[in-house]
C-alpha cells in the first residue's frame, strides 16, 4: 500500500528547520509504511495522499489545497503533530472539511510511531471496499440445521458488501479427502504446531485431521477461496473426523475459515482480518455471569491463543478439538447479523480468570464486558460471535461508515 506525503507550513518558520522535520519524519514512517514525499502535482500518483501539517498558521494554505484533494473522490486524511501549533491548525481545517460536506475526511494526531500505526490501519480500512469486491468466499454445504436465525439474502448483502459467494457441495471435500495417500501427508502438509498437550485424540485421530486439512487446501486453490464456512458437523459422520484442526490452520495461513457454515460470522472474521491482518475467534457465548461472558468452541487459531492442548471434540467425543488459552488482555466482541449482514454487535471487553468446565467446548474464555449480556440476552443477531485481540472497535466504526451498516455499540 503506497501512500504520498504533502507538508504545508507556515511560511514564518525558518525553512532549513522545517526540511530537517520532514525528513526525521518521513525516516521514521518509512521504517513502518510504503510511503513518499509529494507536491500538490504529485496528488493523483499515489494510492492515499496524506496531508501533514508541520506548524500552525497553514488553514488558508490547506484551503487552497482542496480542490485538488477533492478532485478524484478520495477521502481526506490530514496529519497533525504534537507541536508547533500543527494540532489547533488540524482542528480548525477538520471542522471546515465537516462543513463542507467532507465527511470521511479524518485527522490523525500523534508522534511519528503512533502516526505509522494510524496511517497503516486508515489505509486498511479506506481499501476495505475494494478488498472485500476481491474476495470470494466459499460455503461448503449449507449452513448448519440449528442455524435458524443465521441465514441471509446473498443478493442482498452481496449489493452491500461486494464480496461473491461461492456454493459449494461438501462431496467435492469427500471425494478430496479419499484422494489422499500418505505420501500427501508426507510432502510438507503435516506442519502443525505442536501441541503442549494431547489427552484424547491418537495418531489415526490426527491423520484424518491432517487429511481433512489437505482437502480443503486444495479446495481453497481450486476455487480461489479467500474464505470459507464449512458445514462440519456432517464430517463427524461421513469421515469420521472434524474441521477443527483444518480450519485453525487455514486461519493461521491468512485464509478466514468458519464452521458450521456460518456465514455472518465468517464475513465478520474475514473483515477483522482485512483490516487487522489477524485471525480471530468463532464462538459460543456459553454463560453469562453478571458481567462476564463465557464464550466456548472447538476450533481456534494457534496464533492467537497460547498453551495448545488437543481434546477431542466436545459434542460428538470425535477427532480433534483444540482447547487454547487467551493471555490477559483487551478483546473485542462483535458480529455481522440480518439477512443483508446490516447490522454490527460490537462491544469491548477484557479478558478475567475462569475455571475451565468440562461441559463446555474446548477452547474457553471469559470477559468482563459489563451491559452486553443484557444486550445478547434481548435483541442478539444469532449465536456465534466472534473474538479478537485488542481494542477495534473504533476501527470497525469508521470501516464499515462506507456500507451503510447499523451499529450496536456496548460501550
Amino acid at each position: 500500500m503506497k501512500y504520498g506525503m504533502l507538508s504545508l507550513a507556515s511560511p514564518i518558520h525558518e525553512k532549513n528547520r522545517v526540511r530537517e522535520t520532514i525528513n526525521r519524519l518521513m525516516s521514521d514512517l518509512r521504517r513502518k509504511l510504503e510511503i513518499e514525499e509529494i507536491s500538490a502535482e504529485g496528488l493523483g500518483r499515489v494510492e492515499f495522499p496524506l496531508i501533514c501539517l508541520l506548524t500552525g498558521g497553514t488553514e488558508h494554505e490547506f484551503r487552497e489545497l482542496y480542490p485538488k484533494l477533492v478532485a478524484d473522490g478520495r477521502p481526506i486524511t490530514v496529519l497533525t503533530l504534537p507541536h508547533s501549533n500543527s494540532l489547533p491548525a488540524g482542528l480548525e481545517i477538520l471542522a471546515w472539511l465537516n462543513a463542507q460536506g467532507a465527511k470521511s475526511a479524518r485527522l490523525l494526531h500523534g508522534d511519528a510511531a503512533e502516526l505509522a500505526r494510524k496511517i497503516d490501519f486508515r489505509g486498511k480500512s479506506l481499501s476495505l471496499v475494494r478488498s472485500l469486491r476481491e474476495s470470494v468466499v466459499g460455503v461448503v454445504g449449507a449452513p448448519s440445521d440449528w442455524l435458524i436465525a443465521s441465514s441471509v439474502n446473498a443478493t442482498l448483502f452481496r449489493q452491500r458488501l461486494g464480496l461473491s459467494i461461492r456454493d459449494i457441495p461438501i462431496g467435492e471435500v469427500y471425494d478430496s479427502y479419499q484422494m489422499i495417500t500418505d505420501q500427501d501427508l508426507a510432502g510438507g502438509f503435516h506442519d502443525l504446531p505442536n501441541p503442549m498437550n494431547v489427552v484424547e485424540p491418537t495418531d489415526s485421530d490426527r491423520d484424518r485431521a491432517l487429511k481433512l486439512y489437505v482437502a480443503l487446501r486444495r479446495l481453497v486453490a481450486g476455487h480461489g477461496l479467500s474464505a470459507l464456512t464449512l458445514r462440519c458437523f456432517d464430517l463427524v459422520q461421513k469421515l469420521g473426523t472434524t474441521g477443527c484442526v483444518a480450519l485453525s490452520k487455514l486461519n493461521d495461513e491468512g485464509i478466514t475459515a468458519g464452521c458450521e457454515g456460518d456465514v455472518p460470522s465468517l464475513i465478520t472474521m474475514h473483515i477483522h482480518r482485512l483490516l487487522s491482518g489477524e485471525a480471530s475467534f468463532m464462538a459460543n457465548p456459553s454463560m453469562f455471569v453478571g458481567d462476564d461472558i463465557v464464550f466456548a468452541h472447538c476450533a481456534v487459531a494457534s496464533s492467537i491463543v497460547k498453551d495448545i492442548t488437543w481434546r477431542s471434540h466436545f459434542e460428538s467425543g470425535i477427532g480433534i478439538g483444540i482447547a487454547g488459552e487467551f493471555p490477559p488482555g483487551r478483546m473485542t466482541v462483535m458480529r455481522l447479523g440480518g439477512s443483508d449482514l446490516g447490522r454490527l454487535f460490537i462491544a469491548e471487553g477484557d479478558v478475567v480468570p475462569h475455571e475451565y468446565r468440562e461441559d463446555l467446548c474446548r477452547t474457553q474464555v471469559r470477559i468482563r464486558i459489563p451491559g452486553a449480556a443484557e444486550v445478547l440476552g434481548r435483541v442478539p443477531l444469532g449465536n456465534h460471535h466472534v473474538l479478537a485481540r485488542g481494542s477495534w472497535s473504533s476501527a470497525w466504526r469508521e470501516a464499515l461508515e462506507p456500507f451503510g451498516i447499523a451499529i450496536d455499540h456496548i460501550r
